[in-house]
């Protein structure tokens, strides 16, 4: 009866061990749905005007972004981004020919609602040329 039960405990302990010392797999988190970063679609206005012209940024984790047009042409502008809280500040420019313009833009990041909305100007510090929105997809 001994031995029968010295070997039940010694069942009991081996599957106690080899359970513990099961090992999970290695699970990577997905990225956070609502970081700033990705692609950018929504509408910019000028002056006092509700925004009504195709807008667009694709913003990359290394601090750069994209300005897009809405026949996803990148090179309409490039530039670089920051965050400060959840208020987005960026700088771009673009080229016709010879001619650099210059623009900043400073935006509320609103995570939940994956969406931006903010103002823009020409230059490198006042955004105060007009108003824009745009929603993450």
């Amino acid at each position: 009866m001994k031995s029968l039960q010295s070997i039940a405990a010694l069942f009991l302990t081996a599957s106690i061990l080899f359970t513990s010392c099961k090992k999970d797999k290695d699970q990577v988190a997905p990225p956070p749905a609502n970081t700033i970063e990705g692609t950018w679609v929504g509408k910019v206005g000028s002056g006092n005007n509700t925004p009504a012209s195709y807008y667009s940024f694709i913003i990359s984790k290394d601090g750069t972004m994209k300005v897009t047009d809405d026949s996803n042409n990148p090179n309409k502008g490039t530039g670089t981004w920051t965050m400060d809280g959840d208020t987005f500040k960026g700088q771009y420019q673009n080229q016709f020919g010879n001619l650099i313009l210059k623009y900043n833009v400073v935006a509320k990041f609103k995570a939940a609602e994956k969406r931006m909305d903010g103002s823009w100007g020409t230059g490198t510090t006042d955004a105060d040329d007009g108003t824009f929105f745009l929603d993450k997809q």
